[in-house]
């Protein structure tokens, strides 16, 4: 049996949202452990917890990573010794403008699109301003991608080093759910005896009614080894005799030089690779995933898809295709939660599943441009959504070709 992690939430945010947060400091103790700042910590006198306040700022360019995310001058520990706690919601001021987020110890923890201050588990690890599925970094205006680069590089006007104020504004407003947002990942193949060599490395074919069976096939890096499972990945790779690979996560220089790409199976295939954003409402995304599409209907198949950890941006790109080829909602979430099953433990039925259901089936309205709920048949807003991104009519016509369940011969 898999050894059981904690089926806790992970991207809840809707709940939170709802709720009516605390006039004055929660004196509750939700025991989380093991964080650089703690949900229980003090938040200081009752009649002075408005005038919590923290200074920090952005050093540099270097600050942000490939996805838009913004690395702070200041610990996450330092958040906890100002006296913030997880799950307050602060306001975190740059310049003229102001943004209201929550307090939490990861950026998966809200909803797709949302901001988080991010105190990380480690308290020397610097506080990080996210957008889950997006790139605060370009949504606040303060960075921009430089062209013609290799991989993700900004730049920005504004005179370096940024100031950033942090402040309290309202205590413990998501404090109530902290204790259903916080999951445990081991990259110890010893630590998931009930799960076979494939699924510890997130390995599966990608299915839907229509989907030629064994054509595309869906896991994390069989190149890049800090998950401890490139090796299975690439294995199973060679099992099912994948003939082309779409890597998601890394420049082919990068993938290259990943300590795992030598000597490896995949190393000797067709790959595509292009180190994609997180966020799948930015134009660059779209432009992206129709190149990687575009690799996917002139190779052999079947083609292998992964990013790094066969999560999101393979998760997205999964969706997207199983919708085209004719499955359901239910389906599609059924898919994205097994990823989350591999790595987590999540259980069915859990807190933790419902609300990795609804983060899956509110990326695919954002995407395609739908209120809840889904109707049944997403083929026509799969079609309209790939077209929207660049697939002209008769790539899309071609993609659709190689990958559907060839007709019955009517002879």
């Amino acid at each position: 049996m898999n050894k059981p992690f904690p089926a806790l939430a992970f991207c809840v945010l809707f709940a939170a949202s709802c709720a009516t947060p605390p006039t004055a400091p929660p004196t509750s103790d939700l025991g989380l452990s093991n964080n650089g700042i703690s949900d229980s910590q003090t938040l200081g006198h009752s009649d002075s917890w408005e005038r919590l306040s923290l200074s920090a700022s952005i050093a540099s360019s270097s600050a942000v990573d490939p996805y838009g995310s913004v690395d702070l001058d200041i610990p996450s520990g330092r958040l906890a010794e100002a006296g913030f706690a997880l799950g307050d919601q602060v306001r975190v001021t740059i310049g003229d403008h102001s943004y209201s987020m929550p307090l939490l110890p990861h950026y998966r923890l809200v909803a797709p699109g949302e901001t988080v201050l991010v105190a990380w588990r480690d308290p020397a690890r610097p506080a990080r301003i996210a957008v889950f599925y997006g790139s605060f970094a370009e949504r606040s205006g303060l960075f921009s991608r430089k062209p013609g680069t290799d991989r993700p590089e900004w730049t920005t006007a504004a005179p370096l080093p940024i100031p950033i104020g942090i402040e309290l504004e309202r205590p413990g407003a998501y404090r109530e759910n902290l204790h259903l947002m916080d999951l445990v990942r081991s990259n110890d193949r010893a630590d998931y005896p009930g799960l076979t060599d494939a699924d510890f490395a997130n390995f599966r074919p990608v299915v839907a009614p229509r989907l030629r069976p064994g054509a595309l096939y869906r896991s994390s890096s069989p190149v890049r080894s800090e998950l401890g499972r490139n090796r299975f990945a690439d294995d199973a790779a060679r099992r099912v005799g994948i003939r082309s690979v779409v890597d998601m996560a890394d420049t082919e220089s990068a993938a290259r030089a990943a300590d795992g790409f030598a000597g490896s199976y995949v190393s000797t295939l067709p790959a595509f690779h292009r180190q994609m954003g997180v966020d799948f409402t930015a134009p660059a995304f779209g432009a992206d995933l129709a190149d990687c599409l575009r690799f996917i209907a002139s190779h052999e198949l079947p083609c292998l898809l992964h990013c790094k950890e066969g999560q999101d941006r393979t998760g997205f790109a999964c969706a997207v295709l199983e919708c085209l080829f004719g499955a359901t909602p239910d389906e599609v979430a059924e898919d994205y939660l097994r990823t989350f099953r591999n790595y987590y433990g999540v259980l069915p039925g859990s807190p933790a599943e419902h609300a990795l259901r609804a983060t899956l089936l509110r990326m695919l309205e954002r995407a395609f441009g739908l209120s809840s709920p889904l109707p049944q048949d997403l083929t026509v807003p799969a079609r309209e959504y790939l077209l929207s991104i660049g697939l002209s009519a008769e790539e899309l016509g071609a993609l659709e070709a190689v990958l559907r369940i060839p007709e019955p011969d009517a002879r």
